[in-house]
C-alpha cells in the first residue's frame, strides 16, 4: 500500500489546483501512520498537466501583450511630443524669419 513516506517532495511539487480538488481519504493502519484508501490518488493526470502549463504559457503571453501595449503608447506619445517641439520650432524660425 502506497503510505505518505512513500511520497516523495518532487510528487508533491507537481500537484496542480485542480488535481487537489480531487477527495482523497485517509485512514490509519497498523503498518504505517496514514495509507490512502481507494485507488484514486491526488496526482495529477497529463491532460492536467499540460492544461496548467498552457494556462501558465496564456498568462505569460498576455503579461508580455500588455508590455509591448505600453511601450508602444510610450513611443507615439514620445514621437507626438517631439513632433510637437518640431512643429513649434519651425513656426518660431518662420516668424523670425518673416520679421
Amino acid at each position: 500500500m502506497l503510505t505518505l513516506r512513500t511520497i516523495t517532495l518532487g510528487a508533491a511539487l507537481t500537484l496542480s489546483a485542480p488535481a487537489l480538488a480531487r477527495p482523497v481519504v485517509w485512514s490509519s493502519v497498523p503498518d504505517s501512520d496514514f495509507a490512502l484508501q481507494g485507488v484514486e490518488l491526488a496526482f495529477p493526470t497529463a491532460h492536467e498537466r499540460l492544461d496548467v502549463r498552457h494556462a501558465a504559457l496564456d498568462a505569460a503571453r498576455d503579461e508580455v501583450d500588455a508590455s509591448r501595449d505600453a511601450l508602444a503608447e510610450a513611443r507615439r506619445t514620445r514621437v507626438s511630443k517631439l513632433t510637437d517641439q518640431f512643429a513649434a520650432r519651425v513656426d518660431l524660425w518662420q516668424a523670425r524669419r518673416a520679421d
